[in-house]
């Protein structure tokens, strides 16, 4: 293959859309390049890849031959590179431009990457390669000998300097043409004037991709928890401590890391840092080839930050601590007998405990961690940072240099403490006597701090002023949805700045208004341009990371965006289908040859005794918040994983604050993932637990049963101006349209409205249905029509149920291909207990001859069903079903009067009998606890139910059909 040809792939490896916002280190092995080959060019071994990858290195660039030395070859492609990089970004040229007839651009992406990558990373193999054997002041000698024993050239290096220059170029690649887009590159500039161009190469290659991908087990060591403040001397300890142990570390980066003086210290800890931001408590285990991995414990992980109020009547200090995780908090946490509650935002309410820097709580029931920060100095900050009552002081790691703070600190810091309050304006520094401050600590008010402490890390001031965007709708990489705006955040702001946009094509400015609280934060307003290019600065300032474009997207819905083909295909359990499978389900709607038989249930859907509805005006509005909101971003993004959706339903819940103020106190793990779940069974997405993947469904008119007349509801994903249109030409087809919010016990979940429609002035179904058929292709809606035995609109309800699986069918797919041995972990388990009819806490002796097992480990369900002493795993809902149908009990009841199905809430439905019964209504399950047989349970009832749905339910579970006039 030829240079360009490696230099694209290389360039792909480090720079691509999965490290948008990230840093890059070079850090390339030769067994990865010749992977790469391997995989990108097909060629057959390892060992001719390498050696195709040298030949290319040696003289396989126009000007340059394996006769000239390597640095003369190197600078011929990097200033080959300059001359293209004016072409392509300052003269902005697109043409496909070519060397040896290959086009500078990647053929995949067409991203052009900086010719001289491929040579760069010749500089950093034979370090990493020799991870453990080069020395900072050897580097000379393992390059020389790598170049000579590959062939690529018999010339001594002796300096690198005249390349120096490659290193800052690649920054400015990253970050001033690619805006972050790829990843960043970052040119160390480590001080040491020894070694001032080798150390640029070192600090790519200190740690191992294995050595990064074990720091966790440090943080497990050290018995740390994620999201605690923890200061860089703290950090140098645990290295110097388990580095080696626990991740791997070489000898000779502890003795870098306890060196203060050498600069390359600072490299590895920052390096540290960057994992434990992104650590979120967990810790992996592998096997000796790296491949099979398993959790080293159950436990999550959590965080107690201090916190206090001061009560000025009686003059005392109020301790307490917020729990803190990025994980939502499980149903009934409690931490050593603390109850722990939902705030919002990650934090937990008040916890009731004294102030103790030993603490380590747990709950054995949850497999909950948490323990508080050890330091001797605390910075409190106002709860309005982080959602939090205004009057409670939290913990923080920043220093507002004009918002009031508090500080404690242990009696042996008070003096230097005192020293560097005596600094302050008379007033801005004040000793705080009030009862209950913890003993041996000192309680500090103060504000506009003159300067940083010269010792303590925690007190210095940010002397950079850096830009943050915080919250909001990320669409792409530093771009944000308009529905929803982000907030501005300059990290040591002191309120005096001007603060606006700048708009890169127009030189238009938007001026930004100070959040009156927060000092430090930017309001967006309304009226920001869209879809335009802006940075954001500061008058007659500079500030970090303004040099990066950001937009604020605003986006319409086109029900052509939605592609079906990005739907997951799935079998009749309900599980991801083979790509062989003739017949599956896709969204809602069925694909398979027996919708014939539809006919044996569509009277309750085309009713013969038809009467014609009057038609009124449609001019309901279409209310773009709280489900609709999501429901329209949703749309827009088309594809997300969980986090993104629960994130979603997190910033509108801080707005709208139906969890705090419903009496239904439920956790907000629970509420995200029954509201994904009804998501999914309305026909508005597609969620793949396993896969993580949420993909919007294209919009969809579904029949639904009525007695007298035929309606519809609309399905999948939409938006307002959707809604507003289809109102438009429904008042043209005479077609009433109703937007229904659904039941207001449910609005804890989020829902959309339900968007119902009904053909007015039609003589029977066949006119109401093709009125709806001819609305649906104006908009581009799908609204399926089976041909035999007659042309009728698919009863997509049907589909689902009939294709559908029986729970003897589960029973033998799962004896025939579900088996499993699988570790017990016993902290991880619960039992389905047949007579709560939900999952409990057992720590008896597994029942092998038949019992239904729930497993929590890393955040992920397993559920393993026990029969005739062997293992199986098997779905949930269907596992819930089978032990029910194998210990004849029956569970579900019918009311004929009502149309409705009554199931115990924490009995869910197979997910493609859920759907059919679910779009029936179009409407959520409502709850209720009923008292039936002398035992009291709440129930989910399911609406507009027709008998003979209900009938083939209780045949496809085995269950016999329970009949109740009332509830």
């Amino acid at each position: 293959m030829k240079y360009l040809q490696w230099n694209h792939i290389i360039g792909e490896y480090l720079f691509n859309q999965n490290m948008a916002n990230r840093e890059v280190l070079l850090y390339v092995t030769q067994k990865e390049i010749s992977e790469l080959g391997i995989i990108k060019f097909n060629i057959a071994t390892e060992k001719e890849s390498w050696a195709d990858f040298c030949k290319a290195i040696k003289g396989d660039f126009p000007e340059t031959s394996s006769k000239i030395h390597f640095i003369d070859k190197f600078l011929v492609v990097a200033n080959k590179w300059k001359s293209f990089e004016r072409i392509v970004f300052e003269l902005n040229k697109n043409e496909d431009l070519k060397i040896d007839s290959i086009s500078i651009y990647h053929p995949d992406n067409k991203i052009v990457y900086p010719f001289y990558l491929a040579y760069l990373i010749i500089l950093i193999i034979p370090l990493t390669d020799n991870v453990n054997e080069f020395r900072a002041n050897s580097f000379f000698p393992p390059l020389n000998n790598f170049l000579q024993k590959n062939g690529i050239t018999n010339k001594r290096i002796g300096t690198i300097q005249e390349i120096d220059w490659v290193w800052n170029n690649l920054e400015k690649w990253s970050k001033e043409h690619y805006k972050t887009d790829l990843g960043y590159f970052t040119e160390r500039r480590l001080g040491n004037h020894n070694w001032v161009y080798v150390n640029k190469a070192f600090s790519q290659c200190l740690l191992t991709p294995k050595n990064i991908r074990d720091i966790p087990n440090i943080f497990w060591k050290s018995d740390i928890a994620p999201n605690s403040i923890i200061p860089e001397k703290q950090f140098q300890r645990i290295i110097t401590l388990y580095g080696v142990s626990q991740a791997g570390f070489s000898p000779r980066i502890i003795s870098i890391v306890a060196d203060e003086e050498n600069p390359l210290r600072k490299v590895i800890i920052d390096i540290v840092k960057r994992e434990y931001i992104n650590w979120k408590g967990d810790v992996i285990e592998y096997d000796e080839d790296d491949k099979i991995s398993t959790p080293k414990s159950g436990w999550v992980y959590a965080t107690l930050l201090s916190a206090f109020n001061l009560n000025k009547a009686d003059e005392s200090f109020n301790h307490f601590y917020y729990l803190f995780s990025p994980y939502d908090f499980p149903d009934e946490l409690h931490l050593d007998g603390n109850e722990v509650l939902n705030s919002g935002n990650g934090y937990s309410k008040p916890l009731a405990i004294k102030f103790n820097q030993s603490l380590n709580l747990k709950d054995d029931q949850n497999k909950w961690k948490a323990s508080t920060t050890k330091n001797e100095i605390i910075i409190y900050t106002s709860g309005l940072y982080f959602g939090l009552p205004a009057d409670n002081f939290i913990e923080t790691d920043k220093i507002s240099k004009r918002s009031q703070m508090y500080l404690l600190c242990s009696d042996s810091k008070k003096q230097s403490i005192e020293e560097w309050g005596s600094n302050f304006k008379k007033g801005d520094f004040n000793y705080i006597d009030f009862d209950k401050v913890p003993t041996g600590f000192n309680l500090f008010k103060f504000k506009n701090p003159p300067h940083s402490h010269p010792t303590e890390e925690i007190l210095r001031i940010t002397t950079k002023k850096k830009l943050e965007f915080r919250g909001g709708i990320r669409i792409k990489n530093r771009g944000y949805l308009k529905n929803l705006l982000p907030k501005i955040y300059i990290d040591g702001a002191d309120g005096t700045e001007n603060v606006f946009l700048e708009y890169s094509d127009t030189n238009q400015r938007i001026s930004l208004c100070q959040n009156s609280v927060i000092p430090e934060e930017f309001i967006i307003p309304d009226s920001v341009i869209c879809n335009q290019n802006f940075l954001v600065k500061i008058e007659n300032e500079n500030i970090v990371n303004s040099e990066l474009p950001y937009q604020i997207i605003d986006i319409d819905f086109n029900p052509l965006d939605i592609v079906n083909e990005n739907l997951t295909k799935r079998n009749c359990f309900g599980e991801i289908s083979d790509s062989s499978d003739e017949f599956y389900v896709t969204g809602s709607n069925t694909t398979y040859n027996e919708w014939k038989r539809q006919a044996s249930c569509s009277m309750p859907f085309f009713s013969n005794s038809y009467v014609s509805s009057q038609f009124f005006i449609n001019n309901n509005q279409f209310e773009l918040h709280k489900g609709n909101l999501i429901l329209q971003i949703l749309t827009m993004k088309r594809n997300l994983k969980f986090q993104e959706f629960s994130d979603i339903i997190d910033s509108i819940e801080n707005i709208e604050n139906f969890w705090g103020l419903s009496k239904f106190q439920q956790s907000p793990k629970y509420i995200k993932q029954t509201a994904i779940s009804f998501y999914d069974y309305l026909g508005y997405l597609d969620y793949d637990y396993f896969l993580d993947k949420i993909t919007i469904n294209k919009p969809q008119f579904v029949i639904i049963p009525s007695k007298y007349s035929l309606k519809a509801i609309l399905i999948g994903g939409h938006s307002k101006s959707f809604i507003e249109n289809l109102q438009e030409i429904c008042n043209i087809h005479e077609v009433n349209l109703e937007i229904i919010p659904q039941n207001k016990q449910l609005e804890i979940y989020y829902l959309p409205d339900l968007i119902r429609l009904t053909p007015a002035n039609c003589n029977n179904c066949t006119y109401a249905w093709k009125k709806l058929q001819r609305i649906a292709g104006d908009l581009n809606i799908e609204f399926r029509i089976t041909e035999k035995p007659i042309p009728q609109p698919q009863i997509i309800q049907f589909g689902l149920q009939d294709f559908s699986e029986t729970i003897e069918g589960y029973k033998k797919n799962i004896l025939a291909n579900k088996f499993i041995e699988k570790p017990n972990y016993e902290w991880a388990r619960k039992v389905f207990d047949i007579n709560q009819l939900k999952f409990v806490k057992d720590t008896t002796e597994i029942d092998k001859n038949l019992s239904l097992q729930e497993y929590y480990v890393r955040y992920q369900y397993t559920h393993i069903l026990w029969l005739d002493g062997k293992s199986y795993e098997v779905d949930r809902n269907w596992g819930k079903f089978l032990i029910l149908s194998e210990k004849n009990k029956n569970i579900i009841y019918y009311n004929i009067n009502t149309e409705e199905l009554a199931i115990p809430k924490y009995i869910q439905l197979p997910r493609l009998i859920a759907e059919s019964i679910m779009l029936l209504s179009g409407e959520a399950p409502y709850y209720k606890n009923i008292n039936i047989d002398g035992s009291n349970l709440i129930y989910q009832f399911y609406q507009n139910v027709p008998k003979i749905f209900a009938e083939n339910l209780f045949k496809k579970f085995n269950q016999n059909i329970q009949f109740k006039s009332d509830w």
